[in-house]
């Protein structure tokens, strides 16, 4: 198969070269007189080889421009034999970028050989380049920070995320000693010293474990990371002994993995745990009262009965003003039992799991309970309104339901805090497109729309460190799709929100105490 050559030089330089291509497999597909004919690069893939008179005078001396576009093609150079120890300066930039380099006269035989070796030159290059290439997008694609440090302690490479980890751009860490670098980011000399201790280390594969270590960015932001590290060996060449040459170390690769959410989730979970305990055991405390409970409510309706029967027997006045005051005080008792024996029946339900069954739920007997649970959670002054609709049943299990509605209501409990006795939250039950529907609706600081959006993932929360999970949501949103219903917010900045729970509607219903709580 015929090779086409691109020809370049003066027509009186190029005669050699023509008649060398004579009864070889090439053909000169074009010639350039000058380098400023070039062709683009894009056509350069046209050419097979391109031979090139180079030139022997400083006015006529190789643009880099030009190089750059023989790059992309095997390119020989000729030269006159005089001038091969410096064409102008450019005879090492020539042999740097693996071109084949002739000297005049041209011989046939030389010409081919040289033709082969730019050709194998420029196929290496290519391959080290695209092999470079897919390196470098890789090692930009890990998400752990990667960075690359010599013998001496010098940063060769940062990929992207090591920048984003540390704030510290490449070109600014590059050539730089570590150490001055790891000052840019680390969190006190402790942690600096550290990053420097690990860098001089030369062991393999060094790990700092479960201890993790502080980052500060330049704008304050700090990350948990841990270290590890792993030399960059260069092995003996063929034929070498490994006893007699080891492999010696020429740098390191130090890769910082950002722990920070690994750190958070872990918490979360231990937090979730200790919920959990907490919520076993305040059902083992509900139980547990539950019946002296019991013992009291029986005991003050016997001693009512017993007071009402006295009243009968007696005409004194004296001793029936002291019964009739012996009655309210026992009327007030039993008030109170009661309240308390409400509440300890609502946090069973609220503990209880429901272990997979499928109740009906009288919504409105739901949403008093978990009124009645929350309303210490309101600020002094403040009220809950309700409007409920008995006999309004959805299908579910009632601890979960009651569970959604105490965090919705303890949520907007928080949100009114600031408006003092100005403070407004209001239930709602209603049936709506052959739904229950249940609103939810504050007067507090509402939610600007980017941070609505994402209020139902997992450990999102806008509250301080040790003030809110951000489970709660995330929870009553996976709980209420349990329920086949689904949960709405509708959220205005200094305005108020509005949650609203849908629920598919159920035909029958168990019929429950649903008077609305004392305000």
């Amino acid at each position: 198969m015929r090779q086409v050559v691109l020809l370049i030089g003066p027509n009186a330089g190029c005669d050699d070269v023509r008649a060398a291509l004579h009864g070889l497999p090439f053909a000169v597909g074009m010639h350039c007189p000058s380098f400023a004919e070039l062709p683009p690069p894009a056509r350069l893939g046209d050419f097979d080889v391109a031979v090139c008179i180079a030139p022997t005078r400083q006015a006529d001396a190789l643009p880099d421009q030009a190089l750059d576009t023989l790059s992309r093609v095997p390119t020989v150079f000729v030269v006159p034999e005089a001038s091969t120890g410096e064409v102008w300066g450019h005879t090492p930039e020539l042999m740097r970028h693996g071109y084949g380099l002739l000297t005049e006269p041209v011989r046939q035989a030389d010409l081919l050989w040289e033709i082969e070796v730019a050709k194998e030159k420029w196929r290496t290059s290519e391959n080290l380049r695209d092999r470079s290439a897919l390196n470098r997008v890789t090692l930009r694609a890990i998400r752990d920070a990667v960075l690359t440090i010599d013998k001496n302690e010098a940063v060769l490479f940062m990929n992207q995320a090591a920048e984003d980890m540390t704030g510290v751009p490449l070109q600014e860490a590059l050539g730089q000693h570590f150490g001055d670098v790891a000052s840019l980011f680390a969190v006190g000399e402790a942690t600096r010293a550290h990053l420097v201790d690990l860098a001089q280390l030369r062991e393999p594969a060094i790990d700092s474990g479960d201890g993790s270590f502080v980052l500060r960015r330049a704008d304050g932001g700090e990350r948990h990371v841990r270290a590890s590290l792993s030399p960059i060996e260069v092995q003996p060449g063929p034929g070498a002994s490994a006893a007699a040459s080891p492999a010696a170390t020429s740098g390191f690769v130090l890769v910082l993995r950002d722990v920070t959410e690994e750190r958070r989730l872990q918490n979360q979970v231990i937090l979730m745990d200790r919920l959990a305990s907490v919520g076993t055991l305040a059902a083992g405390i509900a139980h547990e009262i539950n019946n002296p409970l019991a013992c009291v409510v029986s005991n003050v309706e016997f001693a009512a009965e017993r007071a009402a029967a006295a009243e009968q027997l007696t005409t004194d006045a004296r001793v029936r003003g002291v019964l009739a005051d012996l009655k309210a005080a026992l009327a007030d008792a039993a008030f109170g039992a009661e309240r308390a024996a409400k509440v300890v029946q609502n946090m069973r339900a609220l503990a209880g799991t429901g272990g997979g069954t499928v109740d009906v739920i009288d919504v409105s007997a739901a949403v008093a309970s978990a009124v009645r649970l929350t309303a210490h959670e309101l600020p002094a002054g403040a009220e809950v309104a309700t409007e409920l609709a008995p006999g309004l049943c959805a299908e579910g299990d009632q601890g979960s339901l009651i569970q959604v509605l105490v965090n919705l209501l303890v949520n907007a409990s928080h949100a009114v805090a600031a408006r003092g006795a100005q403070a407004r939250v209001s239930v709602a039950v209603r049936e709506a497109e052959e739904q229950v529907l249940v609103t939810v609706t504050d007067n507090g600081t509402g939610m600007a729309p980017e941070i609505a959006a994402r209020i139902f993932d997992p450990f999102f929360t806008t509250k301080p460190p040790g003030k809110g999970t951000g489970l709660g949501l995330a929870i009553a949103h996976t709980l209420i799709t349990r329920m086949h219903g689904r949960v709405e917010v509708h959220s205005t900045l200094d305005v108020g929100t509005t949650f609203s729970l849908w629920r598919r509607l159920s035909a029958t219903c168990s019929r429950t105490d649903t008077r609305s709580p004392e305000r």
